[in-house]
């Protein structure tokens, strides 16, 4: 019997990847038009899913393409060389290794002949293996290698830089600069993504930022209900259970059609039909599932919230949601001295992505289970 049906952690594609085809579509629609496209959502909502399945499909249909991910990029020569490297993949197989080889023994790669027409051709390949590197020309170049490369083949190249936000933490003068560039490039269309949906929207629509205008702005929502219940149904069911509709809508139901966390939930729920050889998932099987759920994150959990230990308003605020006491910003709700810094406090738990506006005045927890989290939490 299957004991993992139901993957999460990591980037899905595929027959693992729920619905999705909506949002693929367009951006797939767009990009072939030389559109730019900005993915913003909450982290874990299945962004870089998304893209990598678009870019699966644009390779299949005779695209160069190119994926990097600045979330763990922790300097401009890291993410020079992942701007590289993600063009370097639309080389053959050994080609894709010249990056460590030149880092590893700048002498020894410049003489191997097999290389020769690489780097000449490529010539900021070699200065990831000078001991000297000349940061400042080392990111211009990386940021032109991508038309050169695509230039060089006579194609077009999709290029997307995931969690592109990070930048701004990084050095957020790199963002003007790869503006500059990227603006002069008629070979390279690109997909840009972020977690910080507010700073996303903000670095693209704000008349003051470098990338005003350069592409249109998607957001990827919770799961549609529907194709979520189809989904848990199908997999159950391949799994060798039943689950009734109502049951997978349940699931649904409780972790807000979140598609990590609905993975995380039907996973913990598997786990205890099998260790108790059940074999149809029904209400009680769902309550137990998300109890086990929640212990399996709690420390996760447990991280969010120490981070809050000094911001009380925040606190406060995370507080009255998970008791759904009513409206945040009703006179009654927060003391006078609160509310003055309510729509302060609020933005910065967006921006830690912990809570998501759905409406005006209606904000929701990201983390379906972070209310529940905060009910059982006792001396609070």
């Amino acid at each position: 019997m299957i004991k993992q049906l139901f993957p999460y952690g990591k980037p899905v594609v595929g027959k693992d990847l729920i619905d999705r085809k909506d949002i693929i579509s367009e951006i797939t629609y767009n990009v072939r038009g030389g559109q730019s496209v900005i993915l913003a959502s909450p982290r874990r909502y299945g962004k870089s899913s998304v893209i990598l399945e678009s870019l699966n499909q644009l390779k299949k249909e005779g695209y160069l393409v190119g994926y990097i991910d600045l979330f763990e990029k922790t300097s401009l020569a890291e993410v020079a060389e992942g701007l590289v490297e993600a063009v370097l993949s639309n080389e053959t197989n050994r080609a894709r290794d010249v990056l460590g080889m030149a880092k590893r023994n700048l002498s020894d790669f410049v003489k191997n002949v097999q290389f020769k027409t690489l780097w000449e051709d490529y010539e900021i390949i070699l200065s990831f293996g000078s001991k000297e590197i000349d940061e400042s020309k080392l990111i211009d170049d990386a940021l032109d290698f991508p038309q050169k490369l695509a230039s060089k083949k006579n194609k077009k190249l999709i290029l997307a830089i995931d969690e592109f936000g990070e930048l701004t933490d990084l050095n957020s003068q790199m963002i003007k600069r790869m503006r500059a560039k990227f603006q002069r490039h008629d070979r390279v269309t690109y997909i840009f993504s972020g977690s910080q949906e507010s700073l996303m929207k903000k670095l693209f629509t704000s008349k003051a930022e470098a990338f005003y205008g350069f592409g249109k702005m998607l957001t990827l929502n919770p799961l549609p209900a529907k194709e979520l219940v189809d989904y848990l149904t199908r997999t159950f069911k391949k799994g060798g259970f039943k689950a009734p509709r109502e049951v997978c809508s349940l699931i649904a139901e409780k972790t807000k059609h979140h598609p990590h966390f609905t993975k995380i939930l039907s996973q913990s729920i598997l786990d205890l039909a099998l260790q108790n050889k059940i074999t149809t998932i029904n209400k009680k099987l769902v309550d137990d599932g998300f109890k086990l759920a929640l212990l399996r994150i709690k420390g996760e959990l447990d991280s969010e919230w120490i981070v809050l230990s000094k911001a009380t308003l925040q606190k406060k605020i995370l507080k009255f949601l998970a008791h759904e006491k009513g409206k945040i910003y009703a006179k009654d709700s927060f003391s006078d001295a609160d509310r003055s810094q309510l729509y302060f406090a609020i933005s910065e738990l967006e921006r830690k992505g912990i809570l998501r506006k759905e409406g005006r005045g209606k904000y929701a927890f990201i983390n379906p289970f972070f209310p529940e989290y905060i009910r059982l939490l006792k001396n609070l």
